[in-house]
C-alpha cells in the first residue's frame, strides 16, 4: 500500500504543479473507489479564495493576451509576446525576501499577475 500511496502522491503534486495550483494547496489526499482515484486537495486559504484567485489570473491572463496579441501573428509570435511581457514585468519580491514577510501569494501567479503586475501595468510599462 506504501507504493500506492508515494504513486499517487506524485500523481496529485504533478496535478498541480502542472496546472499551476500547488503554491494554493496544503495538503492533498486520496481516495480509490474502484477503477477510479479521488484527488482531494486542501487549499491554504481555502477553496473559495482558491477560486477568485483562480478566476482573477484568468481575467489578468484574458487582459493581457488581448493587448498584446494581435490577428494574423504566428504562434511563435504569440509566445514571444507573452513571454516578453511576463520576462519584462514579473520580478522576485527580494524586499520580503529579506525581511522574511513572504506570503502564500507570493509563490502563485495571482502573485504574480494581479498583486505585482498590478502595479507595474497602471504604470503603463
Amino acid at each position: 500500500m506504501a507504493y500506492c500511496f508515494n504513486y499517487f502522491h506524485i500523481l496529485a503534486t504533478t496535478v498541480a504543479e502542472d496546472y499551476g495550483y500547488s503554491g494554493y494547496i496544503s495538503d492533498l489526499n486520496y481516495e480509490v473507489t474502484g477503477n477510479t482515484v479521488y484527488l482531494h486537495f486542501d487549499y491554504k486559504n481555502g477553496k473559495d479564495s482558491f477560486f477568485n484567485c483562480i478566476n482573477a489570473v484568468n481575467s489578468k491572463v484574458n487582459s493581457i493576451v488581448s493587448q498584446i496579441i494581435t490577428p494574423g501573428i504566428s504562434d511563435f509570435d504569440k509566445e514571444l509576446a507573452i513571454h516578453n511581457r511576463v520576462a519584462k514585468n514579473v520580478k522576485y519580491n527580494y524586499n520580503r525576501l529579506q525581511n522574511n514577510t513572504l506570503t502564500v501569494d507570493d509563490f502563485t501567479a495571482y502573485g504574480a499577475l494581479l498583486l505585482l503586475m498590478e502595479y507595474l501595468f497602471a504604470r503603463d510599462i
